[in-house]
């Protein structure tokens, strides 16, 4: 039974992890990975079942993350405001789960569990997983995490085989939501270490179920993160060496931040943000202290490497040994999750010195709400830079000016809004100037020359877009649609096709294929690609009214009718968008 004054804890834990990221409920969605997951994700939006058990969303698996949106979306459409409550909501309940978490795993019966819980509520590196809608991942991932170790000491300390197979559950729930939660079954085993649980054969067949899920899921993973679904990316093209490098400086940085959360962004470039001389030092300086309180600290010292260990086993995936990803070398929600030890170990090393130096006990608690109340404020301010995508990467380019990606994309929401075309242009250019081999700020220059008038220098960008990477299917599509409004039918159709190719499940690809094929007087064709389409996303409107015409033209009056009976059915309207349907962000 959980006691009274605990339960309030717990509830002013929660309070200050929703206070501090309150800011984010006014926040929309951005023109990053919200529009893949969400905004474009027609499996989403139809409630396809299948198509969400079988889609990869930029090369990751995470199927109980997109249910979780697709819930949302059946209920209130593309109301972002539900979104991100929904996110405010996790992360609130996950910091109370890390309070419990630690109270239960390290038997604490003292204020470190909840101190830990309240930090964790409201660290500003923890900003970026509430404050953007396609980090359900990492909300979901943490609370089955958190939820199944839960259950998994009571199995340790009941031995009821319900509380087993909960963390079985929750296990794979949390694989599913994010792959990152393949280091669980390790964790189980620094558990059963900290609980002085001897390694038999016995407990290695327990583990069998968690490592068995945990090994498949990282083989799916390195398998669908493969460097060419979007763009050819400079982490994968380095050695073993270069990517050992890259990751003792980003545990540095991450180290650093965690003390010191100044110069947050949403995008570390690979080039343009690097480890600074303050960061590394005070970097190992952290890691330092927690090693030392480990080594030095014999009356805490057991918790202290429990909680260092924990951090570098849940890091650990992280760090880009093992290639995977963009370009990005640090990010702000991989410390999610890892932060929980870093931060036990850290405030169990501090406990030790106040204990040696015995400050006043009132001192001690204005010190610590003071820093709580620090930290909440940064991050209140900080989940309002994720506003919009303008904000987002303005934002990214106060503190890193030089980042193509931060000029590609505030650039493309420029463009979307058709608001300053000049400079987005200009944007771009800066881009291509300092990244040359970047495909999609190409593509990006060529929708811009195309909105300004210039079909000449749109087709030179979007050319060397494909030619840099032929395999974002996106990218094919947009360049069909603009030989399509060139009247080029046939290189329309190549490009059409090419798209459908690489992406067989993209309604979108497939109407836009079927309205090349009518125009170029290919109706059987235009008539089997617009099937396909209701088959793959019968919630797609347009293709309703444009198979209806086409039947007509067919001599087919009653099958039309038909068509169009059918999408009234499922209360699709089929003039709610255009038939020229434009083209997903890539």
């Amino acid at each position: 039974m959980v006691s009274r004054s605990d339960l309030m804890r717990y509830l002013g834990v929660f309070a200050l992890g929703f206070a501090a990221m309150s800011s984010s409920l006014f926040n929309g969605f951005l023109n990053w990975d919200d529009i893949h997951l969400l905004l474009n994700n027609t499996a989403i939006h139809d409630f396809d079942v299948a198509g969400i058990l079988t889609q990869y969303t930029l090369g990751i698996y995470h199927p109980v993350t997109l249910f979780s949106l697709a819930i949302e979306h059946a209920g209130f459409g593309l109301d972002p405001f539900i979104y991100h409550l929904d996110n405010l909501l996790l992360h609130a309940g996950n910091s109370v789960l890390v309070a419990v978490f630690l109270r239960r795993t390290l038997r604490d019966t003292g204020w470190l569990s909840f101190a830990v819980g309240a930090l964790f509520a409201v660290h500003p590196l923890h900003v970026e997983p509430v404050a953007w809608v396609s980090q359900r991942k990492e909300l979901l991932s943490c609370l089955f995490v958190l939820s199944g170790l839960i259950a998994y000491i009571d199995w340790i300390d009941q031995r009821r085989v319900r509380n087993y197979l909960a963390s079985v559950v929750l296990l794979a729930l949390a694989l599913l939501s994010k792959p990152m939660a393949m280091t669980t079954p390790v964790l189980m085993l620094l558990i059963d270490h900290y609980r002085g649980r001897k390694f038999t054969a016995k407990r290695g067949i327990e583990k069998l179920p968690f490592f068995a899920m945990a090994i498949a899921t990282g083989w799916i993973s390195l398998r669908t993160q493969a460097p060419d679904l979007i763009e050819p990316f400079q982490i994968h093209q380095m050695d073993l060496f270069d990517r050992i490098l890259v990751a003792g400086e980003a545990l540095l940085f991450y180290a650093a931040k965690t003390v010191l959360p100044d110069k947050l962004s949403a995008y570390y470039d690979i080039e343009s943000a690097r480890l600074e001389t303050y960061q590394a030092i005070l970097g190992a300086l952290t890691l330092a202290v927690c090693v030392g309180g480990a080594l030095l600290n014999s009356g805490r010292a057991k918790v202290t490497r429990f909680g260092l260990v924990f951090f570098l086993i849940t890091i650990g995936p992280i760090l880009k040994i093992v290639p995977f990803g963009g370009d990005s070398l640090f990010n702000d929600r991989y410390m999610y999750v890892p932060s929980i030890g870093l931060l036990t170990s850290l405030l169990v090393t501090l406990g030790a010195v106040l204990e040696r130096f015995q400050p006043p006990r009132r001192l001690s608690l204005a010190l610590g709400c003071g820093l709580i109340a620090i930290l909440s404020l940064q991050s209140f301010d900080r989940a309002r830079d994720w506003r919009n995508s303008q904000t987002l990467w303005e934002s990214v380019l106060v503190v890193y000016p030089s980042t193509p990606r931060a000029l590609m994309l505030l650039a493309r929401s420029l463009h979307d809004e058709d608001r300053d075309l000049d400079r987005a242009r200009e944007l771009l250019l800066r881009a291509t100037s300092i990244r040359p081999r970047m495909p999609l700020a190409h593509y990006n220059l060529g929708l811009v020359e195309q909105r300004q008038g210039n079909p000449e220098a749109a087709e030179r960008s979007f050319a060397r877009s494909l030619a840099l990477n032929p395999r974002n299917p996106a990218a094919q599509m947009g360049v069909g649609i603009f030989h399509l409004g060139q009247g080029n039918t046939a290189r329309a159709l190549e490009h059409l096709e090419a798209a459908t190719i690489l992406d067989p499940r993209s309604g979108v690809a497939e109407h836009n294929l079927a309205v090349a094929r009518i125009a170029n007087g290919e109706s059987e064709k235009a008539r089997a690609s617009l099937e396909r389409v209701l088959e793959i996303s019968p919630g797609f409107g347009p293709s309703y009214l444009s198979l209806a015409e086409l039947l007509l033209e067919l001599g087919e009056p009653e099958e039309a009718k038909r068509v169009l009976t059918r999408a009234r059915q499922l209360g699709v309207n089929p003039m709610d968008t255009p038939r020229g349907y434009a083209p997903s962000q890539p």
